[in-house]
């Protein structure tokens, strides 16, 4: 069969080819993102439909963050034996008929299976279509690139806990499975018509099993150590078991991956100090993020009264300020480096954080609202200068390993993120309704006073004396109990404002090798500008 000769497009066939990838890629990463938000908002109808208790079904958001987080790095394999253009297409059907499967599920455990087969798919999408952006995008352009997927990434989120109630609450649960279908064909068709086949190596690079076997079983023990941590007793067998589990498989993943001679993780990618302070910066930033999009919904639903959908949006602010932001972020970063704006990132977000921690039960419409923008805001400039750096500081036979560590040291992150600070949640809570319990002794003047007052506007409504005393004590405890808990988020708000914090400091310590030219930028020598070095094959 004859091949068509080799000709190098124009300039502008480039630009445009570059933004149509993004565009495909984007798709693709808001079908995943969208889907592990909406099913989120399905829980409780899932409960009811399969008559099941919290930890059995739990089983669909763990199952899925399991094998995600797991099957990220094979992506590099991926790439290498079937190209990129390959892979993607590959991934995007394995989503697809794990929601096809999912929204057939007749039971709890087919729905399990069938979700673990959904995130085969999902973890490869996100490296693979990221790998794809920093390949068509140079070094210099890649910060608004990632800026835009962001911003494209982000908006799944926003919009996925109002779409899921509605198609929940008006069609039925099947729903939320079945809408990735058509996405999911359009963006295929899109890949297929427009992505450039690249060659991988078909085949010739060795799959290292004992690599991926070890990594398995140490992200496996490491997300169900963390994710089922405060059910199961930090100290419980089980617990420690998984986490005995993980500590040992990632000793001898070290060994393995020394030895073989295609691993799956090549660890000299952690030689470059970008890159690990990347990593590093990943770890404190999910921890940031995950802290207050799992701690708000319950404060501002158990506290503060608002509903599933008022919940949502008011937080959706905080969503599209982060969409905006992430482009900006990412200009920014291609003109004078990251350094600066992730400083300008973690301040922000440890601020908006520490706003948080001055909540309480009469809070403010716009008090809150300035605290999610804030939080938007911070977060766009600390994820799309972060992004760029990490993957910028890979070489380029690297970068599919170099997105996939980096989604999966934030997916890790984020689990043990919850975990701590549920945990932490629930111990201060303990701690300050024991404080306020001391004082109700019966030699406490002002408090007598307070539930004699109480118990005698109660009486006037009809109840006795001895029954308003009993329900004035019940209204008093149910009232401290609330501020023991407010006290208890407020301090956990405070911590995780601490966390993030460090993200200033780690910046610090950042290299600026490829932006423009800037305050942070390239350096005239020799009456040449100094750019990035080649990237290797």
């Amino acid at each position: 069969m004859n091949q068509e000769p080799h000709t190098t497009p124009p300039p502008e066939a480039n630009d445009r080819y570059r933004w149509l990838v993004l565009l495909i890629v984007i798709l693709g990463s808001f079908m995943a993102i969208l889907d592990n938000s909406i099913v989120n908002v399905a829980l409780p109808h899932l409960m009811v439909t399969f008559s099941s208790n919290i930890e059995e079904i739990e089983w669909v958001v763990t199952g899925y963050m399991l094998a995600f987080a797991i099957l990220m790095p094979v992506t590099v394999w991926l790439r290498d034996a079937l190209g990129l253009k390959n892979a993607f297409i590959l991934a995007l059907l394995f989503f697809i008929i794990g929601s096809a499967l999912c929204g057939l599920s007749w039971n709890r455990e087919t729905l399990i299976f069938f979700r673990i087969i959904q995130a085969i798919g999902g973890g490869a999408l996100m490296p693979t279509g990221l790998t794809m952006v920093t390949e068509v995008f140079p070094p210099e352009e890649r910060g608004m690139a990632l800026g835009v997927w962001g911003a494209g990434a982000t908006m799944a989120p926003a919009i996925g806990p109002t779409l899921g109630g509605y198609l929940v609450d008006f069609v039925n649960w099947r729903s939320i499975f079945y809408i990735n279908i058509p996405i999911g064909v359009v963006v295929i068709a899109l890949a297929m018509a427009i992505l450039r086949r690249d060659r991988g190596h078909g085949g010739s690079v060795r799959f290292d099993f004992a690599g991926f076997f070890f990594l398995s079983l140490t992200l496996a023990g490491l997300l169900l150590g963390f994710t089922q941590g405060e059910r199961e007793g930090w100290h419980s067998a089980y617990i420690l078991t998984m986490f005995g589990i993980a500590y040992f498989s990632f000793f001898i993943f070290l060994i393995v991956e020394r030895m073989v001679k295609d691993p799956i993780v090549d660890l000299s990618i952690f030689e470059s100090r970008n890159f690990s302070l990347g990593c590093i910066l990943g770890v404190v930033r999910s921890i940031g993020l995950y802290s207050s999009v799992f701690l708000m919904p319950l404060f501002l639903q158990n506290l503060m009264g608002y509903t599933a959908f008022d919940t949502g949006i008011l937080m959706m602010p905080s969503a599209l300020a982060l969409t905006f932001s992430m482009p900006l972020a990412g200009n920014i970063t291609d003109r004078i480096g990251p350094k600066a704006p992730m400083i300008l990132g973690g301040l922000i977000t440890a601020y908006s954080l520490f706003l948080y921690s001055r909540l309480s039960l009469h809070s403010s419409y716009g008090f809150l609202l300035y605290g999610f923008i804030a939080r938007g805001v911070g977060l766009g400039f600390l994820m799309a200068p972060l992004t760029v750096a990490t993957i910028n500081a890979a070489k380029k036979r690297h970068m599919s390993l170099a997105s996939g560590l980096l989604n999966v040291v934030m997916q890790v992150s984020g689990a043990f993120g919850v975990a701590i600070f549920s945990a932490m949640l629930s111990r201060r809570q303990a701690f300050h309704s024991a404080e306020y319990y001391t004082h109700l002794t019966p030699d406490n003047v002002p408090l007598a006073m307070l539930l004699s007052k109480i118990a005698h506007g109660l009486n006037g409504l009809g109840s006795s004396l001895a029954g308003s005393g009993e329900i004035a004590r019940v209204y008093l405890f149910q009232y401290l109990g609330e501020w023991a808990a407010v006290n208890a988020f407020n301090d956990v708000f405070l911590a995780a404002s601490l966390v993030v914090g460090i993200c200033v400091f780690l910046a610090l310590f950042f290299e600026d090798i490829y932006p423009q030219k800037g305050v942070f930028g390239y350096f005239k020598k020799a009456g040449r500008l100094e750019g990035p070095p080649p990237a290797d094959e």
